[in-house]
């Protein structure tokens, strides 16, 4: 049996796709104690979309880069930009009661939302309290597939694959309650040629967007807030 302090020592990789770009961060250290002691950014030579052509690309690039010794953890958590990914508020609806009923409420929901193309996605809805509408997101299966089988060839535990959205929802909902911010909150994600824009009410995600930055950003977001 190993000794009670290397159970909780804590060995990970940080891996953020981006469509241009790959940032690498491995953190060391006890278990809510980390620091980071390597990190790279690695530029494509080609961007990176959902297409079979350019999934093949990034699983060369991830295979290299992460054989590497430097590279190495035992696990390893992945971040998405929001380029890949798709999302929907989902409304709260007392009638749906299986997962079955809510997978196709889900499914219908982003399919008249983004028309067939997102049919065969991976879609997750993240946590919400009894009564209240939940944030959906969807991801290309073939990209899931890819990172799952790169990680599992490499022998490192992949932990979660999380899109970029989620990680500073949670933030931006941490900075509300503390501060006791106004009820009623817009929040603004602007990140690799992408605008997010969401309304939070009481807690409670009423709208969420996710479109391609214009030049004029400013005037974007009072046309969408309007």
């Amino acid at each position: 049996m190993l000794p009670h302090w290397l159970n909780v020592m804590t060995d990970e990789l940080n891996v953020c796709i981006r469509p241009n770009s790959l940032v690498i961060r491995r953190f060391k250290g006890v278990a809510g104690k980390t620091r980071c002691i390597d990190q790279q950014k690695i530029m494509m030579k080609k961007a990176v979309d959902h297409r079979d052509v350019e999934v093949a690309y990034l699983a060369k690039v991830l295979h290299t880069t992460l054989s590497q010794a430097r590279w190495q953890a035992k696990t390893a958590r992945v971040v998405l930009a929001n380029s890949f990914v798709r999302y929907a508020v989902l409304p709260w609806n007392p009638v749906i009661k299986t997962d079955e009923e809510k997978q196709g409420y889900l499914q219908h929901l982003f399919v008249s939302l983004y028309g067939d193309v997102v049919k065969s996605w991976n879609k997750t809805i993240s946590p919400s309290g009894f009564g209240q509408p939940a944030v959906a997101s969807a991801i290309p299966t073939p990209l899931i597939q890819t990172i799952d089988e790169i990680f599992a060839s490499l022998a490192i535990q992949l932990l979660s694959i999380q899109p970029y959205l989620m990680s500073v929802m949670n933030d931006a909902i941490a900075v509300i309650k503390s501060q006791q911010l106004e009820r009623l909150c817009w929040l603004t994600v602007i990140s690799d040629g992408r605008l997010c824009l969401g309304l939070m009410s009481e807690g409670q995600w009423l709208w969420l967007k996710n479109v391609q930055q214009e030049s004029d950003v400013i005037g974007q977001i009072e046309l969408l807030i309007q």
